[in-house]
């Protein structure tokens, strides 16, 4: 993996962390999570981002 791979997966799983925990706590539904996941998807491409861990 390179650097600017890791970056962009960092990044999205940081990201996707905080959209988690909003979903969690109930300031985001389901549907709304999708909607960010997708975005970031599209915006950081990140290799293993793809795959839930």
């Amino acid at each position: 993996m390179t650097k600017e791979q890791f970056e962009r997966e960092f990044d999205y799983q940081i990201l996707m962390n905080i959209a988690n925990r909003m979903k969690k706590e109930e300031i985001i539904d389901s549907k709304d999570y999708r909607v960010i996941n997708e975005f970031f998807l599209k915006k950081y491409k990140p290799p293993i981002g793809l795959f839930p861990i």
